[in-house]
């Protein structure tokens, strides 16, 4: 029997989240925008932000 070659692909989207949130409200475009929690719950994380907004940050807070 043969054995299978297996295949990983990776792919690093940079500011992913933030860049689909652009696309689908494109009144966003020329603002700087950040992806985060759940702000009902007043909890949660930076998910994404994008380049522009990256600079206002603590740069060991996002990666």
């Amino acid at each position: 029997m043969l054995a299978k070659e297996r295949t990983i692909f990776i792919a690093d989207c940079q500011s992913f989240y933030t860049s689909v949130e652009k696309e689908t409200h494109p009144g966003l475009e020329n603002f700087p925008v950040v992806v985060a929690g759940d702000p009902a719950r007043r909890s949660g994380i930076i998910l994404s932000a994008c380049p522009t907004r990256r600079s206002f940050f603590d740069r060991r807070a996002i990666p």
